[in-house]
């Protein structure tokens, strides 16, 4: 068997999976919180809890992060997971293990995931976009996933759209993130409701500052014709970084 986590600015989720059918047998989550160490124990305790708990052993692990991940293992840079920036977590959860271990991008392993079980199967090539806090991407090429020399390739969210757009976290001017993540529903969210176009959205959040992104998704599940104007709003947003 496997383990395969996604390692998320907030929690870290493992799977056992069995590999020649891609079966999710187990889950488990546990606070991603913490430096480099503390997480390093977190996920070795899941691994043997996964492995005990179906009585099986785990022959190899696989680490999905929300970052910059080199092909070494080091996180290099990861704006929602700080304690982790120059870790060598792949290397260090291999040596407590004593199996192999793959630490890669997240966005990068959902394409390769898509490739092999999901909509990528059969295609040699395509791109596979994650919204959520940010915007990742992964692409696969002739049946092959692009890694870049790194292993940096893929993070399209950073691509800019309007040289002169606001500035983001990281520093950049308009990149797609900012106007199509998840993070980018709630500010829209949030400026309608400030100027009276989303009072659906003040009565589920208690107030402006607090809507997010879900409070759209709620209102729009709804029927709500403010939120849909936003999303509609949002989709063209998402569709200006897809097309490029």
């Amino acid at each position: 068997m496997i383990v395969g986590f996604d390692v998320g600015g907030t929690n870290a989720r493992g799977l056992l999976i069995e590999p020649s059918t891609g079966e999710i047998l187990d889950r488990d989550r546990v606070s991603s919180a913490g430096e480099g160490p503390i997480l390093l124990t977190k996920l070795v305790t899941m691994v043997k809890d996964l492995g005990e708990r179906n009585g099986v052993g785990v022959e190899a692990v696989g680490l999905g992060v929300a970052g910059l991940a080199h092909r070494s293992g080091v996180i290099h840079y990861s704006p929602n997971l700080p304690d982790l920036v120059e870790y060598p977590l792949g290397t260090e959860l291999a040596a407590e293990l004593g199996v192999p271990v793959s630490v890669i991008n997240d966005a990068t392993a959902g394409a390769w995931a898509e490739a092999k079980l999901g909509a990528g199967r059969g295609s040699e090539n395509f791109a596979f976009v994650a919204l959520g806090t940010g915007i990742g991407t992964g692409f696969v090429v002739d049946g092959r996933l692009v890694l870049g020399a790194n292993g940096f390739a893929g993070e399209s969210g950073h691509v800019q759209v309007r040289a002169d757009g606001p500035a983001h976290h990281t520093g950049q001017r308009g990149p797609w993130e900012y106007y199509a993540s998840g993070s980018a529903l709630g500010r829209m969210g949030r400026e309608a409701a400030a100027e009276g176009r989303f009072a659906a959205g003040i009565e589920r959040a208690g107030s402006v500052d607090d809507i997010v992104g879900f409070t759209v998704a709620d209102a729009v599940a709804a029927g709500d014709q403010d939120a849909l104007a936003i999303l509609d709003a949002f989709g063209r947003e998402v569709a200006v970084g897809a097309a490029g």
